[in-house]
């Protein structure tokens, strides 16, 4: 398996279709320097960086709102997140003001940027009162 850069992970055409609304037959994506080129046969528009990088964020916070948390009493700062539709279940902890987690999503992001907050990792933080990790990490 390869490892996927930020780049890889963040400007994908499946977050140009969430930021455009619908998909693009044959989209290509270039990343420039602040923004990204999406053009294709019936699209030619850029997109900012920033807007990219919100849609990565706020597809996993999104997806975190459908996972049930329950926290291990057992074991401090670890919980069990469960997809009920799916079926499965991730073990995040908090360690050090990180958040991690055994999920495919996390690991890319944390092999690719060195960090990372997948949906599960939401989920918890939705769980303990923060909208999102910084303000977790402020607190």
């Amino acid at each position: 398996m390869t490892t996927k850069t930020a780049t890889d992970l963040i400007y994908t055409a499946a977050n140009a279709a969430r930021i455009l609304g619908k998909r693009f037959s044959n989209l290509v994506i270039e990343i420039w320097a602040n923004v990204v080129y999406l053009h294709g046969s019936k699209i030619s528009r850029f997109v900012s960086k920033t807007a990219f990088k919100q849609m990565f964020v706020e597809f996993r916070k999104a997806g975190a709102k459908a996972l049930t948390v329950t926290a291990n009493l057992f074991v401090p700062n670890t919980y069990k997140v469960r997809n009920e539709t799916k079926g499965t279940a991730y073990d995040v902890l908090i360690i050090d003001r990180h958040i991690t987690c055994g999920c495919e999503d996390y690991t890319a992001q944390y092999d690719a940027m060195g960090k990372g907050v997948c949906k599960h990792g939401y989920a918890v933080l939705n769980h303990l009162g923060y909208n999102c990790l910084a303000d977790y990490l402020r607190a």
